[in-house]
């Protein structure tokens, strides 16, 4: 299930990587055409210094291009042709171009500029030229200005400009954000396949113990108890038996709900959710507790766990008890590692189980003892009738 989520997730992250690559590769081509284009016709015309400035540029977005399409690096390759347009494009504003009518190249320029960077980069860049256009176009006698523009509407040049610029951000914006949205969408769904259990919403097994041994090397140091638990429903298989396995389906569904609702899920410092809480197999569940400050505590937090179906469970508009059997490791105490905690707090469950069940076990008590039964701890309630 896990290589299946990663693979989905590259997959996801291939097409808009392969997206990202066609623009940068078909814009550098347009603008490779153009430039090459115009610098003959600046040539023709005889303005040999906007002609240099054209086919040098073009040389510069060809070999960007050639670089682009062996090594792949798209965040170089959009910076360099950025330059180079932005470049291109204060040559313009400066020159003039090759008519009046030059200078509205520039919106075409910086619509390319805002498509092949990021939002953020493709801000500084825009609003850095308009910027420099405001000083051009305001300033008496700017350097190295040799274009004409007494006849040209300055005013209404910058407005458009400004007007161009914040819709072409504002949808660029959306756009990604509408990409991160539906990426995040993805993943969630993908992280809930591969590491949540179908039935009950809690982690699986596997989610659990990828979480669970790191988790135990950072408390290696705790002075605080950390205990694995191992909880079995009693008598599931007469559940099913008797009301069918969707009924069982559904008491496994309120046994997780009712362990999520009673118990922390999530990390104290960051409030992120953890994996604390799983359903190991079947009718089985695991709890990693950690920070519990003493055995007193640990015994309080066992009975809340047995008394989770204290109010029974409704089948057939009847009231059928539900017990469960317990076992319990202390980490440090009965093992260091995380398969070792499992087989020991499995090993008390079972000997939970046989002394009849209802009760909770510590592995060492199974352990040391003689006698196991005269050591389990039982639930003690009124009940007319147990599944």
């Amino acid at each position: 299930m896990y290589n299946m989520a990663g693979r989905k997730l590259e997959e996801m992250a291939d097409v808009r990587l392969l997206r990202r690559k066609r623009t940068i590769v078909v814009l550098s081509v347009i603008v490779f055409i153009l430039l090459s284009v115009f610098g003959f016709l600046s040539i023709s015309h005889g303005d040999h210094f906007q002609g240099s400035v054209n086919y040098i540029s073009a040389l510069v977005i060809f070999s960007n291009l050639a670089l682009f399409l062996s090594r792949g690096h798209y965040t170089h390759a959009a910076h360099v042709l950025t330059i180079v347009l932005i470049t291109h494009a204060i040559v313009l504003i400066l020159t003039g171009g090759l008519s009046k009518s030059s200078v509205y190249w520039i919106y075409p320029i910086l619509a390319t500029i805002i498509f092949v960077n990021s939002v953020r980069s493709a801000l500084i860049a825009t609003v850095s030229f308009y910027i420099f256009c405001i000083v051009a176009f305001t300033s008496p006698n700017f350097p190295y200005l040799s274009a004409d523009y007494s006849e040209f509407s300055v005013g209404r040049f910058l407005t458009s400009m400004m007007a161009f610029l914040a819709i072409c951000h504002y949808f660029a914006y959306q756009y990604c954000r509408t990409n991160h949205y539906v990426l995040s969408l993805y993943q969630e769904g993908i992280e809930d396949l591969a590491y949540r259990d179908a039935l009950t919403g809690l982690a699986n097994r596997w989610s659990f113990e990828k979480w669970a041994a790191p988790k135990l090397k950072e408390l290696r140091n705790s002075n605080k108890l950390t205990a694995l638990v191992f909880v079995d429903i009693d008598n599931f298989k007469e559940i099913n038996d008797n009301y069918g396995h969707a009924i069982g389906d559904k008491v496994l569904q309120s046994f997780g709900q009712r362990l999520a609702n009673n118990l922390r899920t999530k990390n104290r410092k960051d409030q992120k959710d953890e994996f604390s809480i799983a359903r190991y197999a079947g009718d089985e569940f695991v709890i990693l507790l950690y920070d519990v400050p003493d055995s007193r505590a640990l015994d309080s937090i066992l009975h809340r766990i047995m008394s989770l179906f204290n109010d029974g469970y409704q089948v057939n508009s009847q009231v059928n008890y539900v017990t469960l059997s317990v076992g319990v490791s202390i980490y440090g105490q009965d093992a260091m590692e995380l398969p070792e905690l499992l087989r020991c707090a499995d090993k008390a469950m079972y000997a939970a189980k046989c002394v009849g069940k209802n009760g909770y076990e510590y592995y060492h008590n199974v352990h040391n003892a003689q006698n196991t039964s005269s050591n389990v701890k039982p639930f003690k309630r009124n009940r007319s009738k147990e599944c």
